[in-house]
């Protein structure tokens, strides 16, 4: 698999990566949220999670931007 054709589709990742891991290519780095790395979990092919937290705002969420001081 080279750089032009590295996508994968989310129904097919588990496959596709099963098959990388039986290779000797070395690591793989994955970006993506739980919808992406929960079924790569459940078949157990994830060495290392590593999960950032951060704060969610939204500007269309009032609630986010009112003043501290206020109630």
């Amino acid at each position: 698999m080279g750089v032009d054709d590295a996508g994968v589709s989310r129904a097919e990742a588990p496959k596709e990566i099963a098959r990388l891991k039986q290779g000797s290519g070395g690591d793989l780095l994955m970006f993506g949220s739980a919808t992406t790395w929960n079924p790569l979990l459940a078949e157990g092919l994830v060495d290392e999670l590593i999960v950032l937290v951060g704060r969610l705002s939204s500007v269309t969420d009032p609630s986010c931007i009112r003043d501290r001081g206020q109630a």
